[in-house]
């Protein structure tokens, strides 16, 4: 695990039990992600999970754009905040 001071949250690609995320929130998830603001993703992240009774990580893997198929792991990777997601 790395650690710089970033959100930490391993990750379980599993299918199982992922909820069905608004179109608003997928997008907040994923901005957030993209413009590497750490406070404002995990207070969403922490919103979304206590609003569908699910884990953290759930609400990561369920963060992906219907259309491009993007991912906040994707962002992540793509802008090298491999912190953000570890």
């Amino acid at each position: 695990m790395l650690s710089r001071g970033y959100l930490h949250i391993a990750v379980n690609m599993s299918t199982s039990n992922i909820p069905a995320l608004t179109l608003d929130e997928i997008d907040d998830l994923l901005y957030f992600t993209r413009a590497n603001e750490k406070d404002d993703l995990q207070q969403t992240i922490n919103e979304v999970a206590q609003k569908y009774g699910c884990s953290k990580e759930t609400v990561l893997e369920a963060g992906v754009d219907p259309e491009s198929k993007n991912s906040t792991l994707h962002y992540c990777a793509a802008n090298g905040l491999t912190g953000m997601y570890w």
